[in-house]
């Protein structure tokens, strides 16, 4: 008995719960729990997120950017685009912009540049100017190799073109196109380009890959001056010289001799057609000497310079001399002692003399036949 109700007791533990708790019969009925089954519960859609692949970085192709804009290749400079200029001014030729050199002294144009990289690079560049023109390029205050000669054109409204070779900085690079010896211009057109090609990024492929041949720089062809009826070169366009230095004089640039034996100067003509021209040279020398004219190569014609007492006096020297039509190199060469400074070239063409008519031949009298007596 006592153990049947000990164990009476522990069942009665089992299903009374405790001081302010619920059974699980009693949370059931008040929650009513079995009315969810007729509820409709909401669809559930999946959304996957897209799969995150790693990839390389695209590495941007190498630009040179004028002002805001990236320009990639050979990139044209707007002319107007200029950061700095001074005795130039921005004028308009037939609706597109030029800068014209308004005076030879100190004028000059600045653009900015910003390179991908540290290289040499190609300046190219048309003007116009009716006398002939020198431009020195500086790059961040540093002159090209060589100075840009252009022969005169025409007229303002013929351009010729020029070409130096710079070497830029990685990053903005201040790029000074300077008249020389009191030239003036108009500049029409302006480009740079790349002329190494900069190192691609580091391969991780065990296969060798050849380097790239390097770009080799262009030799500037020798600057020519077009030769219709009258054409004055400019004394700074030579395409060869030896013995010779360009100098800034009072009345503008002249090529000085700088030894008695072997100088020479060269100017290529290309004559439109065929005829007699004039060829007057501004020469001067204190000892005075001979001075021999070569056309490509074979004797033309000769001036005996007389003393003109100054290296900074100079005489007019003319020759009639006959040209084919095409290219002509002239050759100002000094005899062996003869020493000489030349500041001027001015060649016009003779006029046509005009065809000698043939004589008219006199009438002939009529033969009458001797009358029969």
């Amino acid at each position: 008995m006592l153990s049947t109700r000990h164990g009476s007791r522990n069942a009665s533990a089992r299903t009374q719960p405790a001081s302010g708790t619920l059974s699980l019969e009693a949370l059931e009925s008040r929650l009513n729990l079995s009315t969810l089954a007729d509820l409709p519960l909401p669809q559930l859609t999946t959304t996957l997120l897209p799969r995150i692949v790693s990839s390389p970085s695209a590495t941007s192709p190498a630009t040179l950017t004028v002002g805001a804009t990236a320009l990639s290749g050979t990139t044209p400079v707007a002319i107007d685009s200029f950061s700095a200029i001074a005795n130039c001014q921005l004028t308009y030729a037939n609706g597109q912009p030029v800068v014209g050199a308004t005076s030879g002294s100190d004028g000059y144009v600045e653009y900015t540049i910003t390179a991908p990289s540290a290289g040499t690079y190609s300046v190219n560049l048309s003007l116009a100017s009716p006398n002939g023109a020198g431009i020195r390029v500086l790059a961040n205050g540093k002159a090209a190799a060589s100075d840009i000669w252009t022969p005169a054109t025409d007229s303002w409204n013929t351009s010729v073109g020029g070409a130096a070779t710079l070497q830029l900085a990685a990053g903005p690079n201040v790029i000074r196109l300077s008249s020389l010896y009191a030239t003036r211009y108009t500049l029409s057109s302006l480009t740079i380009t790349p002329l190494t090609v900069p190192q691609a990024p580091a391969s991780y492929s065990t296969t060798n890959t050849p380097t790239p041949a390097p770009i080799p720089t262009p030799t500037p062809a020798a600057p020519v001056s077009l030769l219709r009826d009258q054409a004055w070169p400019s004394i700074g366009a030579y395409g060869a010289a030896a013995n010779f230095a360009l100098q800034a004089g009072q009345w503008g640039p002249s090529m000085i001799s700088t030894s008695t034996t072997g100088a020479y100067v060269e100017y290529t003509l290309n004559v439109e057609t065929a005829g007699t021209f004039t060829l007057r040279s501004g020469m001067a020398s204190v000892t005075g000497g001979t001075v021999s004219i070569l056309d490509n190569g074979n004797p033309l014609t000769s001036y005996a310079v007389p003393s003109t007492g100054s290296p900074d006096i100079y005489g007019q020297f003319s020759q009639n001399i006959a040209l084919t039509a095409g290219l002509h190199t002239l050759r100002y060469s000094a005899a062996a002692g003869t020493q000489f400074n030349l500041h001027g070239i001015e060649i016009t063409r003779l006029p046509t003399p005009a065809p000698t008519p043939a004589p008219t031949p006199a009438p002939r009298g009529i033969i009458s036949p001797p009358s029969r007596g």
